[in-house]
């Protein structure tokens, strides 16, 4: 079963919120990210501050948009 609509969800809610990229894991960006954070499963969510700095990531699971939200970003 497709995590897509759950994903596009959660998309719709942090719009204005946070940037949101979706990598496609095919492509070589996505290979690349993919390697960088030696992460393979499918969903990946990884949040980073302004500065760039990974502050918060979940792997397998879709997580609910005020998770995310209520980061200290």
């Amino acid at each position: 079963m497709s995590n897509k609509p759950i994903v596009d969800r959660l998309e719709a809610k942090l719009t204005g919120h946070i940037r949101v990229f979706r990598i496609d894991i095919r492509s070589d960006l996505g290979r690349y990210v993919s390697d960088k954070y030696n992460e393979k499963t499918v969903p990946a969510f990884i949040v980073f501050d302004s500065q760039g700095t990974q502050v918060w990531q979940q792997y397998g699971i879709v997580p609910r948009a005020e998770t995310i939200l209520d980061l200290d970003l």
